[in-house]
């Protein structure tokens, strides 16, 4: 699901987890509007501890920056929720 706040994209992530369709929305996201909230619902984290989280979402950031081909920055993760942003040269 895709919710948009004042210009921010926000992804919520589900039950299934990170998924290649996931990765491409949130490069395709990035390189458009050069910041993406994500959000880890109750469902993609139900049996996990604080170290898989964060493990996930900085997986996340780094296949997205791999599909792009420019560097992105994670932000600290606030709760299930970070933010990515593409790098000012």
């Amino acid at each position: 699901m895709i919710t948009l706040d004042d210009d921010i994209i926000q992804i919520n992530i589900g039950k299934k987890g990170i998924t290649d369709e996931i990765i491409e929305e949130v490069a395709k996201m990035l390189n458009k509007r050069k910041i993406v909230n994500v959000k880890l619902l109750r469902s993609a984290i139900e049996g996990k501890n604080r170290n898989e989280i964060n493990d996930m979402l900085e997986t996340l950031g780094k296949k997205s920056e791999a599909k792009i081909g420019k560097k992105v920055t994670t932000d600290k993760p606030r709760g299930f929720k970070t933010t990515y942003r593409i790098e000012k040269k």
